[in-house]
């Protein structure tokens, strides 16, 4: 019985000096293991948040990116934008007082020319596509000559400036066995205005206009879905009735480039 109570007391004894024996400076410093282990648990727990974050806004921007706004998905229209050049011809004649000038005497000149417009589908069928919209136009072109009067006068370094501004019905007809080509059709009413001035005297400057009518046949390729070229003959009556006043070429051809979008 007294062995065993001095086992009991021994072991006892023993239990409490190993708890003696676990300083302070050892129960701090696991302590501070066992905050670091939590502190760097919680940095990791926040940088995987951000990262999903992250990820989240990137693929919200491509789902934007790869989405258009209904605006665009759903418009029925698009708008159109053309650069032309046509050989053009001032006809008639230039008054001023009793004076007259021969304006095929400056001969064919370049013009080039601004056109901005839409385009409506209007049929959409398995044969053939018909898209039609409006669209106004504006060219501009200066020629320069020596003017001789009938009576022998000669008005030197005379210059002719003539703007041609008109609103067009576009018509496009496009083919289902060519897909990347159309067809033209476009009506066109306008004026012609020429502006005639002269560095030496102002008696030969003069400015007057004619309204005229016409119709554009041609056709437009599309290199791409946006980007076309055009080539187009154009028949135009200015009503020229009366010899002493402006005229307009009847018969010309047009070629450009457009963009759609």
């Amino acid at each position: 019985m007294n062995k065993y109570l001095v086992f009991v007391f021994l072991m006892s004894a023993s239990f409490n000096f190993a708890q003696a024996a676990t300083t302070p400076a050892e129960s701090s410093t696991r302590a501070m293991a066992v905050k670091e282990n939590k502190s760097l648990d919680e940095k990791s727990y926040k940088k995987a948040i951000q990262a999903s974050e992250s990820q989240q806004a990137n693929v919200s921007s491509f789902l934007k990116l790869q989405d258009p706004t209904p605006e665009l998905r759903d418009r029925p229209w698009l708008y159109t934008f053309a650069f032309k050049i046509q050989s053009l011809q001032p006809l008639g004649t230039g008054t001023v007082g009793d004076l007259a000038f021969a304006l095929d005497s400056y001969g064919t000149g370049l013009m080039p020319s601004l056109e901005f417009g839409f385009l409506i589908n209007a049929i959409d069928g398995q044969k053939l596509s018909w898209a039609s919209g409006l669209a106004a136009q504006a060219g501009y072109m200066v020629q320069k000559t020596d003017l001789v009067t009938p009576t022998g006068y000669q008005y030197k370094d005379t210059r002719l400036t003539t703007t041609l501004v008109s609103a067009l019905w576009n018509n496009r007809f496009k083919p289902s066995f060519a897909p990347n080509l159309s067809f033209l059709l476009n009506p066109e009413i306008g004026f012609v205005n020429y502006t005639q001035t002269n560095t030496e005297s102002s008696l030969a400057n003069f400015n007057q206009q004619n309204n005229f009518w016409g119709v554009g046949l041609g056709a437009e390729y599309f290199f791409t879905h946006k980007w076309a070229v055009l080539a187009q003959y154009n028949y135009r009556e200015a009503n020229a009735k009366n010899l002493e006043t402006s005229d307009l070429q009847k018969n010309n051809l047009e070629i450009g480039t457009q963009v759609a979008w």
